[in-house]
């Protein structure tokens, strides 16, 4: 085997103490040629956990990664959120040596990368939430442990576009929180960004993380990414880990992202089957959740979540008719003049409404028992309930219908 470096462009090597048994991050930065009729060899004398390779252009990542009888294809990893197409790859365990090879003779830029592996107990992480409550995350403080500090300074925007994306990388890796730090890693020491690109990211198992620290200008919710084609005005980006061109997405996956989803889109008072004015997108209008091919020419989030965008869709929309947010006729999207409250509750709800309707209503048990029903004609109406999960269905004098769940401890 022969190994040619045409050219070092240079080397970075961030050293920074873990707060973990002593391991160090590490960053460092080559360029290669590779030619067609050689493999290339790179030994380095730290671990590497991941590597981030860079090309002129998508054709030109045809090339095959080898680690210890591991093959990866750089093309199953593709990413195009920067200038320049690229394939990222976080190993299974920490490597100090690697082989690539290519069809034709090319130039590349590799980032190589350490994040030292942490534990965490997730917590009530993946906890379902009722509804339009936002679910549980993991912490960018907790998963970022050890990590360097991203930069300072923030953008808040407006959202009105959620943007779904996958990262297009290992669907067998269940260190996910391993996966996080090393994306962090690629986003900030090889792109060069602020912090990491995505404002959450959720994994296979469900459990959704927390992506850019806001640094209290505002609800992390509402700080402008890098994620979208470089026209991240008024989105909020989601993505998904692993790569939905090559398998589908798990059941606990969907239901965390429909639950983030739903939340935001209540928050926002959004429409999920809407558009709006984006005039950085490809058109002028984009969704009210919408996807990273909606920005630009590019594969994610796979073919996989393209194909069920329009149930997640629906699944958002059946969870904001939960929470007393309907479509009207004209599909503008409206908040119900009523509201229940605290809810969950220690069997005492409060039912407030800021219009002068008188509102009709039945409570039935989760088998579908009746066990109330009544109208509310004041402005505030208290119900009794047993320790219990109910649904209150309610009726107005025009006919438009409210169903929202109570629980009742």
């Amino acid at each position: 085997m022969i190994v040619r470096i045409i050219k070092l462009v240079g080397s970075v090597i961030l050293v920074l103490m873990s707060l973990f048994s002593g391991a160090q991050t590490f960053h460092q930065f080559d360029s290669i040629e590779l030619l067609s009729t050689k493999k290339s060899l790179i030994k380095v004398d730290n671990p590497v956990s991941s590597i981030l390779i860079t090309a002129e252009s998508i054709d030109n990542l045809d090339i095959e990664l080898n680690t210890e009888g591991t093959i990866y294809a750089l093309r199953d990893n593709i990413d195009v959120h920067g200038k320049r197409p690229s394939a990222f790859i976080i190993f299974n365990y920490p490597i100090n040596e690697f082989t690539l090879s290519s069809p034709s003779s090319i130039n590349l830029k590799y980032d190589l990368f350490y994040a030292p592996k942490i534990q965490i107990n997730p917590g009530n992480s993946k906890n379902k939430k009722l509804d339009c409550e936002k679910p549980s995350t993991v912490s960018y403080t907790t998963w970022r442990a050890g990590l360097p500090e991203p930069k300072k300074g923030r953008t808040a925007t407006l959202v009105k576009h959620c943007i779904v994306h996958h990262t297009a990388g290992s669907n067998s890796n269940t260190d996910y929180i391993d996966v996080v730090r090393n994306i962090y890693l690629a986003h900030t020491q090889g792109n060069g960004w602020d912090d990491i690109g995505y404002n959450y990211l959720i994994a296979q198992d469900g459990t959704i993380y927390s992506g850019r620290d806001p640094q209290d200008l505002t609800n992390e919710d509402n700080i402008q990414g890098a994620h979208f084609c470089s026209k991240n005005g008024g989105t909020m980006g989601i993505a998904l880990l692993g790569n939905y061109d090559l398998v589908s997405p798990s059941d606990a996956m969907l239901e965390s992202l429909k639950q983030l989803l739903s939340w935001k889109i209540f928050k926002e008072n959004l429409n999920p089957f809407g558009n709006s004015l984006h005039p950085n997108s490809l058109g002028d209008q984009l969704g009210s959740i919408a996807i990273h091919q909606d920005g630009c020419s590019t594969a994610c989030p796979g073919s996989n979540i393209t194909s069920v965008i329009q149930k997640i869709k629906q699944g958002v929309n059946d969870n904001l008719e939960g929470c007393g947010l309907f479509l009207s006729a004209t599909t503008v999207l409206r908040k119900k003049q009523i509201r229940i409250y605290p809810n969950p509750s220690q069997e005492v709800f409060h039912i407030a409404k800021t219009n002068s309707l008188k509102y009709t209503y039945s409570i039935t048990t989760s088998l579908g028992q009746l066990v109330k029903s009544g109208v509310i004609s004041s402005s505030n109406e208290i119900i009794r309930l047993d320790s219990g999960i109910y649904t209150i269905f309610l009726v107005d004098s025009f006919g438009n219908k409210t169903v929202q769940r109570l629980v009742s401890m």
